[in-house]
């Protein structure tokens, strides 16, 4: 007997833009079937992030709670499923950052740490103003380009499980990254220090 992909999306069914609207009207039904659709990729995403199976299911059902919520306010979102994955994965990275262990220095061993180590300029002004501008140009992408951008640059997730996560094909993946270093590059002509950051695997700071 043959299996369904539970991610397969039958176009006999409402579109994801069709259940939203319904979600912000009140329609659990709606809301449900958003749920039942979107949430096992999102799952896998968080996990990735967060690194606990357990936590990627709390913070997936965080942010759909959150849509329910707050549906009245809700605006019309064209392509649901990349505004879900970028919420998700926003998530999960403030969950990974607090669940990381802080490392108490001793006094006498950073007392005894050299003051005069090499500083990569690069990464120096990668914390403060270039990033900064980098975030802004980023946010200017079209959706589905930003979240690919993101997925690759801040965490270094491969264009195999990019394309599975977004249910799209690698091609798509490679064009849609193309596209926004294409379009990053022409920003950021005025700035030729923050150019070789795009060409980092990862970047060295979060959005």
């Amino acid at each position: 007997m043959m299996r369904t992909d539970p991610t397969h999306i039958d176009l006999s069914q409402p579109s994801d833009e069709t259940l939203l609207e319904q979600l912000r009207k009140g329609n659990m039904r709606a809301f449900n079937t958003l749920f039942e659709r979107h949430s096992r990729r999102g799952v896998e995403l968080a996990t990735m992030i967060a690194g606990n199976r357990f936590e990627a299911e709390e913070i997936v059902s965080d942010v759909f709670f959150s849509f329910w919520a707050r549906r009245e306010k809700l605006p019309p979102i064209p392509l649901f499923q990349a505004y879900l994955f970028t919420a998700i994965r926003y998530r999960a990275k403030t969950i990974a950052q607090l669940n990381k262990t802080v490392q108490v220095v001793p006094l006498d061993d950073y007392a005894s740490r050299p003051q005069d180590s090499p500083v990569d300029p690069l990464r120096q002004l990668a914390s403060g103003e270039l990033a900064g501008i980098l975030h802004k140009a980023i946010e200017q992408l079209p959706a589905q380009r930003k979240l690919v951008f993101k997925l690759s640059r801040i965490d270094g997730l491969s264009y195999k499980t990019m394309a599975s996560l977004l249910n799209i094909s690698e091609s798509t993946v490679k064009n849609q990254l193309a596209a926004a270093l294409k379009t990053l590059r022409n920003s950021l002509s005025a700035y030729p220090l923050a150019l070789p950051m795009l060409l980092w695997p990862c970047l060295p700071f979060s959005f």
